[in-house]
């Protein structure tokens, strides 16, 4: 991150403004609809169950988590601000000032094909049983977690292009996320795609502005072979207006030879 954008999200950021603009829509947007389709798809042809978990960058936002709760045994969640964690400790304890995630959970069971009124219910309970841990994590430190700690199951959205402003930068931070994967292991990622910006509210966030070419260079010297990679751009118009019109979803094996 460069000294002009260095604190950005210190002094700027609010998940309760993010929330009520992204994620309290009437119905899912069609980023989520993909992010949906692709984590469903892969993870139902993928038939793997994952030990440990670790969603990257999770923000105040629990959408993604749900989708691979039914795949994992235990879910981490991580991200680099305090108080988007605070959010996700509102839901978990059911807190009255709680985020609504109902639309969008209904959302992705409806992409599963689920229909049972009492799936939400279940789901819900399913969720909050495998999430475990949640912790900091900064991915411009070679070690994110601090810990040397690697998952079976590495999931990340909308995060390493928003702590980058460069190419090089996007470069240095993603192979410091792929660290987390184990050998053998397996990475879920969505990013903006060709975004200079996006905006909250009245605030202004610099993103790197990468594409599906730069993910197909990157990922092999990561230890990703080409044959285990899958990635998707994907047009969206929801949110144009914010500062993007597009998004790359990838999920992507790592030879267990890698370190």
């Amino acid at each position: 991150m460069n000294e002009a954008t260095a604190g950005v999200y210190e002094r700027l950021w609010n998940p309760k403004a993010y929330l009520q603009q992204f994620y309290s829509t009437a119905h899912v947007s069609g980023d989520e609809q993909a992010n949906f389709s692709f984590l469903s798809a892969g993870l139902k042809q993928m038939n793997r169950r994952f030990h440990r978990a670790i969603e990257v960058g999770c923000g105040p936002t629990l959408h993604h988590a749900m989708a691979v709760a039914p795949y994992v045994d235990e879910l981490h969640l991580a991200d680099y601000m305090a108080v988007n964690l605070d959010e996700i400790r509102l839901w978990l304890t059911a807190d009255a000032q709680q985020h609504d995630w109902d639309v969008y959970f209904r959302g992705l069971l409806a992409v599963e094909g689920c229909d049972d009124p009492r799936t939400l219910a279940n789901r819900r309970e399913l969720l909050r049983q495998r999430i475990t841990a949640l912790k900091l994590a900064d991915v411009r430190r070679d070690q994110p977690l601090g810990d040397g700690s690697t998952y079976d199951l590495v999931l990340s959205f909308y995060c390493v292009e928003a702590v980058a402003t460069s190419r090089d930068e996007w470069r240095h931070y993603l192979s410091n996320l792929c660290r987390l994967v184990a050998p053998g292991g397996v990475l879920f990622l969505s990013a903006v795609r060709q975004c200079h910006a996006y905006h909250v509210q009245n605030t202004t966030f610099l993103t790197a502005c990468i594409d599906e070419g730069d993910f197909a260079d990157l990922l092999p010297e990561l230890g990703f072979p080409p044959a285990q990679t899958e990635i998707r751009a994907v047009a969206t118009a929801d949110w144009s207006e914010q500062g993007f019109d597009g998004i790359c979803c990838v999920r992507c094996e790592k030879n267990p030879l890698a370190r």
